[in-house]
């Protein structure tokens, strides 16, 4: 998922399940005892240095191929995210090409295979980005409030030095969004002020070799519930505003963030 761009990355991940599916495509699981923390984790140094920008079809079906649209270029950012901490919690050194692999490539086959996994179980997550895009930001059972809910699984994460992939819902049907205009990035560690904003260092593959890359939560008032008593003040109901902020370029307003699944596995060598 990225910008601007047909990107469909959700769409890539459940075409192309059956694929990855194959030998080629199973890593292994590692084990990630004695890992190095996830907050030294340096997108310049630790994140591929490519941008998640990929032309080429990974499949194809011959003749049929002209009769079944496909996105050019499309994202990678599940499966980027995801290797990018294998490669990291493995003590390996990243693939140093600043182009994409292509598909056929080892490296590739590797990426689109984190990419379906970071979709879980028959894209159960896509489903997730679907329900919120359908959600209203501003609300009790809204996308800031969801936030803030989902907020602790991320913090516990991080604080135990683990990696922490997000999903961002950038957009809403209501604004006439799809589904691979949101996006999904690494999280590496989180600090917050004295007025409880949360700024979150991420990986965002859409920004290689950026070490400034950040997630903004600020605290919000979405719903005033009525107090416990007729002459009782109304008590405020909280959430988190975002923000994707990239030193140098307009904030980018994020209308939700969930925690996304993480098993170690092993990379290519």
């Amino acid at each position: 998922m990225a910008e601007g761009r047909n990107q469909t990355s959700v769409f890539v991940a459940v075409a192309c399940a059956a694929f990855c599916a194959t030998s080629a495509c199973a890593p292994s699981m590692i084990d990630p005892g004695g890992a190095r923390p996830i907050a030294d984790f340096r997108p310049s140094s630790h994140g591929y240095a490519f941008r998640n920008s990929f032309a080429e079809r990974p499949l194809s079906f011959g003749w049929a191929d002209r009769y079944i649209p496909w996105p050019t270029p499309y994202g990678l950012c599940g499966g980027m995210s995801l290797a990018a901490a294998d490669y990291f919690l493995a003590a390996r050194s990243m693939p140093g090409t600043t182009e994409p692999p292509t598909p056929g490539s080892g490296e590739f086959a590797y990426i689109m295979s984190r990419q379906v996994e970071s979709m879980g179980f028959l894209g159960w997550r896509a489903l997730r980005f679907a329900q919120w895009m359908a959600m209203p930001d501003h609300s009790a059972r809204g996308t800031f409030r969801r936030t803030m809910l989902h907020w602790p699984t991320t913090r516990a994460r991080l604080d135990a030095g683990e990696p922490a992939p997000l999903g961002l819902v950038y957009t809403s049907f209501r604004q006439g969004g799809v589904l691979w205009e949101n996006h999904q990035v690494l999280a590496t560690s989180w600090r917050a002020d004295a007025l409880g904003v949360i700024d979150i260092t991420v990986y965002d593959p859409n920004y290689p070799g950026r070490d400034d890359v950040r997630i903004r939560l600020t605290p919000v008032v979405v719903h005033e519930a009525p107090g416990a008593r007729d002459h009782d003040p109304p008590v405020p109901i909280m959430g988190y505003s975002g923000e994707r902020i990239v030193p140098g370029l307009r904030p980018k307003p994020v209308r939700g963030m969930f925690a996304m699944g993480y098993t170690p596995r092993t990379p290519p060598q």
